[in-house]
């Protein structure tokens, strides 16, 4: 499911004209935790709130379903001398005494500038535990077992919590099908998030989740007033109406639909060995997240509204009207807020749209 925002309609609004120019920009705090050092970073620790920002991201140029994105936080703070590398922190704006939840980070880099008072921070949200070799724990598994249960385990032994879903092909079994020296976490969870449609993704309260690419009402409009640029690509991309998966190049496999614009998945090592009418299910069940994906690539300057995710599906309005998604986003600011979002992504599918991964 998409990380929601649960903030009232009434601070929406707020926020909204916080952006115009005849209005004092709403009081905003930021806070940062870091439980295991007992520190809270706020708004005086920070140099220049322009320094603040997040960038996050669905998938790159092109849509690939099982991208597993990870958000990556940057900020400078003042007079802070503990050691912050490794050191996991919440992140949060406090508006009109709502949190916002930004989420839960690690440290991956904090460097002192010249000054030697000044540190420049870089975090990633918790996506960047899965960055580690996960051979032994393959190897020790006991196989068959659900794609559910065998992601779950993943999850536990990277050290991440996770919201207890249920995706189209968690019932299927899970064999051991590799043999290999290395095994990286992020890209196994990849191959997971592949066989249901959906995008791995950390949330707010810093767990895994699953993003859905769905098209029903947009989650916000966006107005002129609320943005200084907004550029469309001269198209809409063809809605996929095809959904294929082959074990390997050459393999007809299994497929649904009947229409031009197929996405393909090839080269899935969970599948490996499957036969025909396993393949059927299983291309069956994860085409209810694919079948019908259609939108509008653009790149905009906005305002920065804190509660969207990429993933959402939005209206631009202005001298163009179109619906999209927010598939790469980056908020920056403490008090005056700012957005770069855009979604990318070809007309017509690529025969190589999918992200396969080559084994060594």
């Amino acid at each position: 499911m998409n990380d929601l925002i649960d903030i009232t309609t009434e601070l929406k609004t707020v926020l909204k004209q916080d952006y115009l120019p005849y209005r004092v920009p709403v009081p905003k705090s930021l806070v940062l935790y870091f439980a295991e050092l007992d520190l809270t970073i706020t708004d005086d620790d920070f140099t220049d709130g322009d320094s603040f920002n997040i960038e996050d991201n669905l998938c790159g140029d092109e849509l690939s379903f099982g991208d597993c994105g990870s958000a990556c936080l940057k900020f400078k703070v003042e007079n802070i001398t503990e050691d912050l590398v490794g050191k996991k922190f919440t992140a949060k704006f406090v508006i009109e005494n709502t949190d916002i939840k930004l989420g839960t980070f690690i440290v991956t880099e904090a460097k002192k500038d010249d000054d030697d008072i000044t540190k420049s921070i870089v975090a990633y949200d918790l996506m960047y535990l899965f960055n580690k070799d996960v051979l032994a724990w393959y190897d020790g598994l006991t196989f068959p077992m659900s794609l559910k249960a065998f992601r779950n385990s993943l999850c536990t032994y990277c050290e991440v919590e996770y919201v207890d879903s249920n995706l189209p092909n968690d019932a299927m079994n899970v064999e051991k099908t590799i043999s290999t020296n290395i095994l990286n976490g992020r890209e196994v969870l990849s191959k997971c998030e592949e066989l249901n449609g959906c995008f791995g993704h950390m949330n707010r309260n810093g767990k895994l989740d699953h993003i859905v690419l769905r098209q029903s009402t947009p989650v916000e409009t966006i107005t002129d007033v609320s943005y200084d640029t907004l550029k469309f690509e001269e198209y809409t991309t063809d809605i996929i109406d095809k959904v294929q998966i082959r074990t390997e190049d050459g393999d007809i496999g299994a497929y649904v639909g009947t229409g031009t614009n197929c996405y393909s998945i090839t080269a899935n090592y969970l599948v490996y060995g499957k036969n025909a009418a396993s393949l059927s299910t299983i291309c069956t069940n994860l085409s209810t997240n694919i079948l019908g994906v259609t939108y509008r690539p653009y790149e905009s300057d906005m305002q920065g509204l804190p509660y969207l995710n990429v993933g959402d599906y939005i209206t631009f309005e202005g001298n163009e009207t179109a619906n999209t998604y927010i598939m790469q986003r980056t908020l920056s600011g403490t008090q005056i807020l700012a957005d770069k979002t855009s979604a990318k992504g070809s007309k017509t599918l690529r025969e190589d749209n999918n992200i396969n991964v080559q084994m060594e």
